[in-house]
């Protein structure tokens, strides 16, 4: 997808060009490494977990957001005409991106309040209501007693 960092400039009134890269969580991976520092915006959020923790063992950056622009801005035929598109979809601010970590600890305990059953599978996990447990959480009861 081609990026025209002095159309982004333009279009998101910065005071220089942006620094564009293609290959960013692979082959440049350690020009990020070397430049992420203040207030950083990655147009990916793919690998906004291996970014964040670059960024953070780095030291030098003070917020970083994430925005999706290959899916929503410049995949297509037309990609050399969405430059207005993927400025837009930048100064809109940071896409949401799973905390997968927060997520998997708080179903652990869930599962340790006996509400829920993790059955492993490989990295991953399937989640099942415990038998019962609907019957007996606090939200539940809430709701049939009201």
């Amino acid at each position: 997808m081609p990026l025209d960092a002095a159309a982004l400039a333009r279009a998101l009134e910065l005071s220089g060009e942006p620094s564009v890269r293609t290959m960013l969580c692979q082959k440049e991976l350690a020009q990020f490494s070397d430049r992420a520092a203040g207030d950083v915006v990655v147009a990916c959020t793919q690998e906004a977990r291996l970014f964040g923790d670059i960024a953070e063992e780095g030291g030098k950056t003070q917020a970083i957001r994430f925005v999706n622009i290959r899916e929503t801005g410049g995949w297509s035929a037309d990609a050399k005409r969405a430059t207005p598109k993927i400025a837009a979809l930048l100064a809109q601010g940071p896409d949401y991106v799973a905390d997968t970590e927060a997520t998997e600890r708080l179903l652990m305990e869930v599962v340790k309040a006996g509400a829920a059953i993790r059955i492993p599978l490989g990295q991953d996990a399937l989640w099942k209501t415990a038998g019962g447990a609907a019957e007996s959480s606090p939200r539940r009861a809430a709701a049939t007693t009201a």
